[in-house]
């Protein structure tokens, strides 16, 4: 990885776009473990989840039943990410017509702390509001916090965007490692109020095999 630098966190949009959801106090036999296809990091995900390629996932939006604005916000969530790195792991739940999605990224270490905390928040909240702007969408910021666990520190930035027939939940966490000293960006989002706070405090980061 580059050496450590300014952090320029993954915003990932979509407005209109009707996501199932994801609860937790899953019975134990329900989720399986994932290893990222790019970092020594596992975590458990329920087992309604599947992995998909971008390139999958970009024909499965495309075909899918969702209307054109929504298919378009979505892909251009993908393509934003996807501008800032080309390591993108990718679930969706089965439901293809209404899928819960889950987007891993990695980038180069940050320290988490208020002034990053502050700085993602604003970034967020000023794209929202500008994608929103002269609709009937109202987004409200739930959560803007800092945890600390073992050898990361976690920010959780959380949000509930409402328009006039549908609600759905934006959950994002970037876990700064100190045994990596790299920074993953984990992107929930579903039409659940539930998130992944208890899965995304349990991941295993290993240090890289040399």
């Amino acid at each position: 990885m580059a050496a450590r630098k300014n952090f320029v966190p993954i915003v990932l949009l979509a407005t209109c776009l009707l996501l199932s959801g994801c609860k937790d106090g899953f019975d134990e036999k329900s989720f399986q473990t994932i290893t990222l296809t790019f970092a020594p990091v596992k975590t458990k995900l329920p087992s309604s989840y599947v992995f998909i390629s971008p390139n999958a996932f970009i024909d499965t939006v495309r075909f899918s039943d969702l209307p054109d604005p929504s298919v378009k916000k979505y892909l251009d969530e993908l393509y934003m990410l996807q501008s800032e790195t080309n390591e993108v792991d990718i679930y969706i739940t089965r439901d293809i017509d209404f899928p819960a999605v889950i987007f891993f990224s990695r980038r180069d270490f940050t320290p988490i702390n208020k002034y990053t905390l502050r700085l993602s928040t604003e970034r967020i909240e000023t794209i929202l509001a500008n994608t929103t702007r002269k609709t009937e969408i109202r987004t409200n910021r739930m959560e803007a916090r800092i945890f600390e666990r073992s050898e990361s520190m976690i920010a959780k930035l959380k949000y509930r965007i409402s328009g006039p027939d549908f609600t759905y939940y934006k959950t994002q966490y970037y876990i700064s490692s100190g045994r990596t000293d790299e920074t993953y960006v984990v992107t929930f989002e579903n039409t659940e109020e539930e998130d992944l706070e208890s899965l995304i405090f349990s991941m295993i980061i290993d240090p890289p095999i040399d």
